[in-house]
């Protein structure tokens, strides 16, 4: 015979993915339950996983010293879906984009297959005409994905423009519907 049992409302997404309420760390939560079995039979183990969620992981970097930079910053590794990933971007341009575009990639450091939608935007610091691009159901881990002709270099180093303000660029990154990919 076959049982269902649950709560329908036992915790919001919202509450549970807050950082500051203490539910996730590095994207793993531990439940626990009291079972009462009444009759003998064999031990029901259910298990709760958030690895599919709809919930975007979001990031902000304080890129300082923009000008300063040479041929790449990358962002310190960061946990997103319980995988570890980081945020490359060229400056001055790199592949066919090199001297004239900004490129900005994303890379998966994981060692299975990944499928993942993320977008990375370049924030205005004067308007909400922020540049952004997003990617759907991406497979990792292949290679770094991203734009290499994300931006141009005109417009970026534009002090009018406003994405680079007193020397500092803001990037911003949501990645969002994780799935493992079945080899």
């Amino acid at each position: 015979m076959k049982s269902q049992w649950g709560f329908s409302k036992f915790i919001s997404k919202k509450v549970m993915s807050e950082p500051s309420n203490g539910y996730l760390l590095d994207d793993t939560s531990v439940f626990g339950a009291e079972v009462f079995i009444v009759e003998k039979e064999a031990a029901a183990i259910e298990c709760l996983s958030l690895r599919n969620f709809d919930i975007p992981y979001t990031r902000d970097w304080i890129i300082p010293n923009f000008s300063k930079l040479e041929d790449i910053w990358e962002s310190e590794e960061f946990y997103a879906g319980g995988e570890k990933w980081t945020v490359q971007l060229y400056p001055k341009g790199n592949g066919k984009g090199a001297g004239s575009h900004v490129g900005i990639f994303l890379q998966y450091h994981g060692s299975g297959k990944m499928q993942a939608s993320y977008t990375i935007c370049i924030k205005n610091q004067l308007s909400d005409q922020h540049v952004k691009r997003t990617t759907i159901d991406r497979l990792f881990p292949t290679n770094n994905w991203g734009w290499p002709l994300f931006m141009e270099l005109a417009t970026i180093n534009d002090p009018k423009k406003g994405f680079v303000v007193c020397d500092t660029c803001l990037v911003h990154i949501e990645i969002s519907s994780l799935k493992d990919v079945v080899q």
